[in-house]
This record gives structure tokens, sequence and C-alpha cells, in this order.
């Protein structure tokens, strides 16, 4: 149940701060004078959490492109507190931010 929530708060992170969309301008080629800042994708990490759990999001967003925007996702792991995490199979995985200091990772909302 513990994991189902913690899949659930993932899925819930990513479309909160949700790819964008493509102006037709970007679509056919035209560049803008302002690019869009990269979105913020928060992966929420635990212990035990299975590792294709959080690598299989990452894989994913950090893959993704625009033909003029290159980076459009700012990736980066949340977890409860700053300690190395223990995955299921052991690996040992350091997260970028707590839910503590959320202000400094939580996406904003415009």
């Amino acid at each position: 149940m513990k994991r189902t929530a913690m899949i659930v708060a993932v899925i819930s992170l990513i479309v909160l701060t949700g790819p964008g969309s493509i102006s037709k301008a970007q679509q056919q080629g035209a560049r803008e004078e302002s690019p869009k800042p990269p979105r913020n994708v928060a992966i929420l990490i635990f212990e035990q959490v299975q590792i294709i759990d959080y690598t299989g999001p990452w894989e994913t967003f950090g893959h993704a492109y625009f033909a003029t925007q290159p980076v459009p996702f700012n990736i980066y792991t949340v977890a409860e507190k700053p300690e190395a995490l223990t995955t299921a199979m052991g690996m040992s995985v350091n997260p970028k931010y707590t839910i503590d200091n959320g202000q400094s990772w939580a996406p904003r909302r415009t």
C-alpha cells in the first residue's frame, strides 16, 4: 500500500509540473526570442524503492526534447530525509531535496 501511495505521489508531481505546450511557431521551427525555462520534474524516492520506479521516469523525461528547446525538464529526486536511501536491490541513493525544504523544489504555479 505504501508503494502505491508513493507512485501516485510521483505521478501527481509529474502531472503538476507538466511538459507545457508547443506553439505553432515552435512546431514550424521558428525561434522564440525568450525560450521557456525547463519544467521541474520531482521524483519521489523512499527506503526500499524499486530502482525502475525512479530511474524509468528519469530516463523518459531526460531524453525528451523539443526542436527549439533541447532541455525542457529539470529532473531531481525528493525524499523524506536528506540521508542516503537503500533501494530494494541494495543500491544507495542520495536525494537532492527533502520534502521539508519543499520551497526550493516545488513547482511554481503561474
